[in-house]
C-alpha cells in the first residue's frame, strides 16, 4: 500500500473536490452511480450499458489518457502536505495525528467504522437481508484484490532506465 499514488504524505485536495464535483455531475445524468448502473445492466436496460463503457472510458482517459495531463500536472500539483506535520501516509490515522490529535490517531478510524456499522445495522431491513450483506462483502473484496493484483502486474522491481522501481502502466509511475 505505501507504493501507492492513495498514501502519500500530501493530499491532492483540489483533484478531488474536482473529481467528486464532476463524478457527482456524472451521476446525475447518469441517473445513478455506477453501481446502479451495473445493477440496471444485470435487469437488461442498455443505457446503463452505455452509462458503464463511457465511465470505464472517462476513467482511463482521467488515469492515463487525454484527462492525465490536466489531472498530473494542473490539479493534482494543489497538495496538502502531510509530511511537514510529520506524517508518512495519508491514511485517516495520519490526518487525525496531523491535526493534533496524537494518540487518537490509532483508534479514530475504528470508531468512524464502528458507527458507520451501527447506523447501518440499525435498519431491520438491512439486518434482514444477509444475502446482499454478503454479496456486498464479496463484492468490496473482489474490489480490492483487483486493484492489488492490477498494481503487482505492472510492477517493474527496477527500471531498466532510472533503475527505481516503478509502476510501468501509470503516468506517475505509482499503482493507480
Amino acid at each position: 500500500l505505501s507504493k501507492t499514488i492513495y498514501t502519500t504524505p500530501k493530499v491532492s485536495w483540489l483533484s478531488h473536490l474536482v473529481g467528486g464535483l464532476l463524478f457527482g455531475f456524472g451521476m446525475t445524468l447518469a441517473s445513478g452511480c455506477g453501481s446502479k448502473s451495473l445493477i440496471r445492466v444485470g435487469g437488461g436496460n442498455l443505457k446503463s450499458l452505455v452509462v458503464l463503457v463511457f465511465l470505464g472510458i472517462a476513467a482511463y482517459m482521467t488515469l492515463r489518457g487525454a484527462f492525465a495531463p490536466l489531472r498530473a500536472f494542473g490539479l493534482d500539483p494543489v497538495q496538502w502536505d502531510l509530511g511537514r506535520a510529520g506524517a508518512a501516509t495519508s491514511d485517516l490515522g495520519a490526518l487525525a495525528g496531523s491535526l493534533g490529535l496524537g494518540a487518537a490517531k490509532r483508534w479514530i478510524p475504528f470508531l468512524i467504522a464502528l458507527a458507520i456499522g451501527v447506523f447501518v445495522f440499525a435498519s431491520r431491513d438491512f439486518r434482514g437481508a444477509r444475502g446482499m450483506i454478503v454479496t456486498g462483502v464479496v463484492i468490496g473484496a473482489v474490489v480490492v484484490g483487483g486493484w492489488y493484483v492490477s498494481g503487482h502486474i505492472g510492477d517493474l522491481a527496477e527500471d531498466p532506465a532510472t533503475i527505481e522501481e516503478k509502476c510501468c502502466r501509470t503516468n506517475t509511475g505509482r499503482m493507480e
